[in-house]
C-alpha cells in the first residue's frame, strides 16, 4: 500500500474540535527516509495528537516473511492554506522496534463527504537488507480515542485531561453518515470501500 485516503461524512468537525491545540513539526528528511530514530517520537507535543491505534504488517526478507505489529499515532502538523498537514508515526513493537514517519493532510472533499484524511506510504529507502520490504496489512485507528490526554496549565500546575471529541452535525442525514476509503498499491492497482454510520439516537 502506498496511499490511503479516507473521506468522512459532512458535519464532522475534526480541525475545529477540542483536538489540534498544537502542531507536530517534522523536518522534510524524516518523510524522505521514513525510518527515523526511536527518539524522534518525543519531538511531537502531546496536544497535537489526533488519533491512536494499531497497525499490522509484514517484513519480507527474500523468502522469509515475518508478521509485525505496531502502534500508530496521527498528529496535527502545520496548518497550510486550505488544509491541515498530518504526521503519521508508526512504532514497531514486535518483533522489530523501529519508528516510521509518514506525511499526510486533512483536505476538503466533495459532497456527500465533508473532508478527507490522506496519508502517503512511500517505500523505505534505507532498509538493512537490499531485498527487504515492508507491507501494510491493516490499520485500526480511532480519532479522539479515549486514551488521548492533552496538557494544560492551571494555577501554575500542568494537568492532563481528555480533549473533546469530534463535533457532530446538528442534523444527521436520513440515510446515515457516509464514509469512503480509497487505497493505492505499489503495483498500480487500487481498491475502495464504502460505509454508512447510522444516526445516533437522540
Amino acid at each position: 500500500m502506498t496511499r490511503i485516503r479516507i473521506r468522512y461524512a459532512q458535519g464532522l468537525e475534526i480541525a475545529t474540535s477540542g483536538l489540534v491545540l498544537d502542531e507536530c513539526r517534522r523536518p522534510p528528511e524524516d518523510f524522505a527516509r521514513v525510518m527515523i530514530p526511536l527518539t524522534g517520537r518525543a519531538a511531537c507535543p502531546a496536544n497535537s495528537v489526533i488519533a491512536t491505534g494499531t497497525a499490522d504488517g509484514e517484513v519480507r526478507l527474500d523468502t522469509l516473511t515475518i508478521r509485525q505489529t505496531a502502534l500508530m499515532t496521527i498528529l496535527a502538523g502545520p496548518l497550510q492554506p486550505g488544509q491541515l498537514q498530518l504526521v503519521g508515526l508508526v512504532e514497531g513493537v514486535n518483533p522489530f522496534g523501529v519508528l516510521l514517519a509518514y506525511s499526510g493532510a486533512l483536505t476538503p472533499a466533495r459532497p456527500p463527504y465533508g473532508g478527507a484524511i490522506s496519508i502517503s506510504l512511500p517505500p523505505i529507502p534505507d532498509l538493512p537488507y537490499a531485498d527487504a520490504s515492508v507491507a501494510l496489512l491493516g490499520v485500526d485507528a480511532t480519532i479522539a480515542a479515549s486514551t488521548i490526554r492533552y496538557r494544560r496549565t492551571v494555577a501554575g500546575k500542568v494537568r492532563r485531561y481528555r480533549p473533546d471529541g469530534i463535533g457532530l452535525p446538528s442534523r444527521c442525514p436520513a440515510a446515515g453518515m457516509r464514509f469512503r476509503g480509497d487505497f493505492v498499491f505499489a503495483d498500480g492497482t487500487t481498491a475502495s470501500a464504502k460505509a454508512r454510520a447510522p444516526c445516533p439516537p437522540r
